[in-house]
């Protein structure tokens, strides 16, 4: 997959109260980034998009003319109604260029959500709440000139023709009406290729299939099994993000549910990837349960521990311990050395474990490890 354009974590590193970075907004001061208000939210930013007295318009402009195969455009839309009585005013996600609007799904004053087709009308999908978020997805297939409409990941329009022919893609528009509020967030817009369509046509013997015709059976077909590779490669890349906290988001209440953290109500999104990343790096108290459950499982009994006179090194604790190897003597003929020597080998991060004479010494400075090791 070629990204065009973005991540899911687009406004959430930029200034609140500026316009958003990469788009070309109309009129000035109408759309602005703003801390997302729904309750509960990650804590990250979001656009929001009003004016009282005019039409409002955020432009993103692809880096370069896109005529395909596959488009896909994604939102994250939240509308408030305004004035019900307007009933055609609207907010909008559009996919265009300069001649032509390719596809396009709106929320309405009505309370509908309803997409457009060549015929000129509004085809109603569904109600909506206002001020509530849904996921909008569009898919626009260049070659057939169609497109299938996604919401909250289910997928209600399949094969709407292009409201106008549009051999290429040049921008996104998201536009809004004087009698709505609109909040946009996660816009993406992913290019597909064609790379594991083409693999696929070519398990296929040469000339079998037409391969060039958009409308035939096989040519829909591979393509429908290419996206699933293209979503596959897509979520291993989501994943990635999401298995370290200086980059997860959707994992973020899991990291906070493992650490016993709680995030506060006026925490941004970064804030608790901080404070995630803070409890990692924590340095645990040494006792004696603590050194007990470290070489333990490497000793195949339960040792008599106890924790001798600590002192400090250039104001760094060292804590002793003395071991008392197989207090039942249970083991003859055991390599007690060898077993709290791996215990050494495989320890906390956290942790600097020495063997001396009369024990172990366990320090956290690399340091104090160098002067015990002379």
């Amino acid at each position: 997959m070629t990204r065009l354009y973005g991540d899911r974590r687009t406004f959430d590193d930029e200034t609140i109260g500026a316009a958003p970075r990469g788009w070309s907004v109309s009129p000035a001061g109408s759309i602005l980034v703003a801390a997302d208000p729904e309750p509960g939210s990650l804590g990250g930013n979001v656009v929001e998009q009003f004016n009282a007295g005019a039409s409002t318009y955020a432009n993103r402009y692809l880096p370069e003319t896109y005529d395909g195969p596959i488009l896909r455009v994604r939102a994250r839309m939240r509308a408030e109604i305004l004035n019900p009585a307007a009933h055609h005013h609207h907010f909008s996600l559009n996919v265009s260029n300069a001649a032509h609007r390719a596809a396009c799904v709106s929320f309405d004053c009505n309370g509908d959500l309803y997409y457009n087709d060549a015929d000129g009308d509004n085809n109603l999908i569904q109600t909506f709440e206002s001020l509530r978020w849904y996921d909008v997805e569009l898919w626009l297939y260049m070659a057939r000139q169609r497109y299938d409409v996604w919401i909250d990941g289910a997928r209600v329009v399949t094969g709407a023709s292009f409201e106008d022919p549009a051999e290429n893609i040049t921008y996104v528009l998201l536009f809004a009406s004087p009698n709505l509020r609109g909040w946009f967030d996660d816009v993406r817009i992913d290019a597909y290729p064609g790379r594991y369509h083409r693999a696929l046509e070519q398990l296929h013997p040469p000339g079998a299939y037409p391969s060039d015709d958009p409308d035939s059976v096989h040519y829909n077909a591979t393509l429908a099994e290419s996206l699933i590779f293209e979503e596959l490669s897509e979520e291993l890349a989501e994943a990635r993000l999401d298995a370290f906290p200086q980059t997860a988001r959707d994992s973020i209440p899991d990291w906070e549910t493992a650490y016993g953290l709680a995030a506060g109500a006026a925490m941004t999104l970064q804030n608790r990837r901080d404070q995630i990343i803070s409890k990692e790096r924590e340095t645990p108290e040494m006792t004696v349960q603590v050194f007990k459950d470290i070489i333990e499982p490497y000793m195949g009994y339960e040792p008599d521990i106890y924790e001798r006179a600590g002192y400090s090194v250039h104001g760094d604790k060292i804590w002793k311990f003395s071991v008392i190897e197989d207090p039942l003597q249970l083991k003859t003929g055991y390599d007690h050395e060898a077993c709290l020597r791996a215990a050494l080998k495989i320890k906390p991060g956290w942790a600097d474990l020495a063997m001396g004479r009369s024990g172990f010494i366990l320090n956290q400075s690399q340091l104090n490890r160098d002067l015990l090791a002379k």
